[in-house]
């Protein structure tokens, strides 16, 4: 585990809508805050849109404005070894 003066964090993030992976995510962030300062779990939803002429469906371009939102803050974290 990180041993320094300054403040640990870690992130971890998981794909939720099938199964268990929350609480497995959630699991594994628990056993992480032992060592580190602060660990932020980060669940997405995937979706998408393939191969079909329709329109996006209600709720769809919300939510890939908060996915990229998401994985804009990810990366910009400062990580380090």
């Amino acid at each position: 585990m990180p041993s320094s003066p300054e403040t640990t964090r870690a992130v971890v993030v998981c794909e939720s809508m099938f199964g268990n992976t929350r609480a497995i995510a959630d699991a594994v962030a628990g056993t992480l805050r032992r060592g580190f300062d602060r660990v932020d779990v980060f669940a997405t939803v995937s979706f998408g849109v393939t191969g079909t002429p329709r329109p996006l469906a209600e709720g769809e371009l919300d939510e890939a404005r908060r996915w990229a939102a998401a994985l804009d803050f990810l990366s910009r974290l400062t990580v380090s070894a």
